[in-house]
């Protein structure tokens, strides 16, 4: 096989590492190959630069030192770098000081036995020497690389480094072993070797380039497990949220059933101008609270993607009246003209999602009510586009109010943002209604879209997609439920909700008798000829919550024989699955509405006779005495819409509850300090102010006060004072027909 001459073997080793170069920093300049790739980019760059100098070896140049000089410094420079990228890679730093050293002193022994002293033999040794060490170093190195992920490669790479180093260690001994001498060496013995130092060096080269894709594909699966967890993490945090606001939805919405329910049914008592008018205040506010809930829990849902999207039949109809009913009493004291249109081409009955379609026009329409000072809102409906799957309705929300500025109007659509920061100051609001709505919308395969001008109104336009839906006769008024005879098992760890659960259902004609725990409603259901007609469950309760006493009830009686309906402040559709998985009928959440309530039970009772109903009930409760002293009893009958059954089970257990105080107020008459007593005083005070017990509420206010003053002497006078008043009351109760020990039902 004939030999390339040394001139062509040089030109394909400058065109090789050029290569190489470019190879390396396409690497580095993509961002994962990182600073190894850069330096080896650099260092081939170099090395390039000292072939060209090696190939016009022997050609006249205009510089005035042998082009042998640049040449070995080029190529030595070169290999630095690379070597320096190898320990980098590695993880270990080259000597910055070792590099720099032995270049000074290989030009200036370079230079000396080429200019000064020429010899051949001489060259070759310094250059060789310093080669070998470096190449050698760093096989060594790779191979004391510890990651196991590229143990393969990079012993690889070690085996062709340390052949590269090899190979010049080899002209060091050829060199010693043959003499020094500056007599050159005839061409054709050049080639041979010089071609055999290629050939390794493309080797080391694609060894290099092959432990650096490695290290990428290490850092690309790193990163990527990297994106996993952080989006697990996110996925977490996101779900977290969700548990966050529907716990904390939870405990706000079992205080606020009891304001409503309250509320309700304060609103149906005789009632003065005045009283009536806060009543509706405290119903107004209370609606507010538990809209901004509502909003809450449902951006927190929508961003952990808990939100799904149902396909059923409704008519349009009833939803555009429903939005009316809401806004068009507002719009009227506002002064505003409020007015609806709906395309003759618009199908009276659609498929879709009917409740999310009035979350989203209750959100537009009320804010276009609620910043519409004066002039008009208008609602209209029409086809925008109509194929052979469906339609795209487009719901146009217009009104003639203040407008939104061009650079807020994207901003709008963003969790608790609003056009202007003056306008929560004014109005109120969270900024959660519309950025909920677009995501509902999104959620739908539809979106809302706003145009705007300042001083002119706004113009929301909402596109949601709906199928044709299958004709149905608009619905007849339902007459009012009845439970007449039912008997209910009403599960609440809540008193004042059990109370509330009770009036409605008493006030539609059904038998309650209630549950404190999940243990007491489980005992109560199971026991024999309780012949209950279906249990209301609340899911969080002390001892044995909701879940576990309805899946325990499940053992001995099927659906049918006992629906159970859990009643609850939670509003998630997990919770409802939980709650049909333990075995539940149906799911009704808090604050409870008395028409949804009795919506929800009137399909699972059973009806049964009246008479044999009352006639197992045992015998009545004893009556109320028209006359209790320090009791309000005409106020307290009035709170409680005349019912005298609850204000006498009432009175009953606030008797206990003044009992059990007795001792922390004998203990505090007596100066001595109790751990919790002013939290249970102020109970103990709200509860008598509830039960019109005046004197008792007025002496525990004082008392309380003087706990909060940390006034020793007025403690010690005040709670000898409530204990009388207490003492009183409860000698009293007996004289009522109220047994003060007897456990409320």
């Amino acid at each position: 096989m004939e030999v390339p001459d040394v001139r062509t073997v040089l030109i394909v080793q400058l065109l090789v590492t050029l290569l190489f170069a470019i190879l390396f920093a396409i690497q580095w300049r993509q961002g994962f190959g990182g600073r190894p790739a850069g330096l080896w980019a650099a260092g081939h760059a170099v090395a390039t630069l000292g072939l060209v100098f090696n190939i016009l070896r022997g050609v006249s140049l205009p510089i005035p030192i042998p082009v042998e000089i640049p040449a070995n410094v080029l190529l030595l420079s070169g290999a630095f770098l690379i070597v320096r990228g190898i320990w980098l890679e590695a993880g270990f730093r080259f000597p910055r000081s070792v590099e720099l050293s032995a270049l000074v002193a290989n030009i200036v022994l370079f230079t000396w036995y080429t200019v000064v002293m020429p010899d051949g033999g001489m060259r070759i040794l310094i250059g060789a020497t310093q080669l070998a060490t470096i190449f050698l170093s760093s096989g060594i190195v790779l191979l004391l690389e510890g990651r196991p992920w590229r143990r393969g490669v990079s012993q690889l790479a070690a085996i062709c480094l340390s052949v590269l180093g090899t190979a010049h260690l080899s002209r060091v001994v050829m060199t010693l072993v043959n003499g020094a001498t500056d007599t050159p060496i005839p061409e054709s013995n050049q080639a041979g070797p010089l071609l055999l130092f290629a050939l390794i060096s493309i080797a080391a080269d694609i060894s290099l380039l092959w432990l650096r894709m490695a290290a990428w594909r290490q850092d690309l699966i790193v990163e990527i497990e990297q994106r996993r967890r952080s989006e697990a993490a996110a996925h977490e945090a996101a779900q977290a949220k969700s548990r966050f606001f529907a716990s904390t939805s939870h405990e706000i919405r079992t205080p606020m059933n009891a304001i409503i329910g309250l509320t309700r049914l304060l609103a149906r008592t005789p009632l003065d101008e005045r009283q009536r008018l806060h009543v509706d205040r405290i119903s107004t506010a209370a609606g507010i609270l538990l809209r901004l809930v509502d909003g809450m829990l449902d951006s927190a849902r929508l961003e952990a993607g808990r939100v799904a999207v149902e396909t059923v039949d409704f008519i349009l109809d009833d939803i555009l009246d429903q939005v009316a009913a809401l806004f068009a009493a507002d719009a009227e004291v506002k002064g505003l003209s409020f007015t609806m249109a709906c395309d003759e081409a618009v199908p009276a009955s659609l498929c879709g999602d009917p409740t999310r379609l009035t979350e989203i026009l209750i959100n537009v329409v009320g804010n276009a009510v609620k910043f519409t000072a004066s002039g008009s809102v208008e609602l209209a409906v029409a086809v925008e586009q109509q194929s052979e799957d469906g339609m795209t309705l487009r719901f146009i929300v217009r009104d003639s109010g203040p407008g939104i500025p061009s650079d807020r109007i994207d901003t709008i659509f963003e969790p608790f943002q609003q056009a202007d920061n003056t306008i929560y100051r004014q109005y109120g609001g969270t900024g959660l209604g519309l950025s909920i709505s677009r995501q509902i919308a999104r959620l739908m395969g539809g979106d809302i879209k706003v145009e705007s001008t300042i001083g002119r109104g706004s113009l929301f336009s909402v596109h949601l997609p709906f199928r044709q839906g299958r004709s149905a006769p608009p619905a007849a008024h339902a007459p009012a439920i009845r439970l007449d005879g039912r008997r209910v098992l009403v599960a609440d760890d809540d008193e004042t909700n059990r109370e509330v659960a009770r009036e409605i259902l008493e006030q539609a004609g059904a038998l309650v008798e209630t549950a404190t725990d999940g243990r007491e409603a489980v005992a109560k259901a199971l026991a024999p000829r309780s012949g209950f007609d279906a249990v209301l469950m609340d899911i969080r309760m002390p001892d044995l919550d909701g879940l576990t006493a309805a899946t325990r009830i499940r053992e001995h009686h099927s659906p049918q024989e006992l629906p159970i309906i859990a009643v609850t402040a939670h509003a998630l559709d997990e919770e409802r699955q939980r709650c049909l998985a333990a075995g539940m009928n149906d799911f009704i959440t808090k604050p409870v509405e008395p028409a949804l309530l009795l919506v929800a039970l009137a399909p699972w009772v059973t009806a049964h006779a009246i008479n044999a109903r009352t006639d197992s009930a045992g015998p009545s409760e004893p009556l109320l005495a028209s006359v209790l002293p320090g009791v309000d009893i005409a106020g307290t009958l009035n709170r409680f819409s005349g019912n005298a059954t609850i204000v006498r089970r009432l009175l009953g257990s606030f008797a206990d509850r003044c009992r059990e105080s007795m001792e922390t107020l004998d203990r505090l008459g007596m100066g001595e300090t109790v751990d919790g007593a002013k939290d249970q005083i102020h109970r103990l005070r709200g509860a008598a102010a509830t039960l019109g017990a005046i004197g008792v509420a007025n002496c525990a206010a004082r008392l309380e006060s003087a706990l909060t003053l940390h006034d020793v002497a007025a403690v010690r006078v005040e709670a000898v004072a409530l204990t009388n008043t207490v003492r009183t009351f409860i000698k009293t109760m007996p004289t009522t027909g109220i047994d003060p020990v007897r456990p409320a039902i």
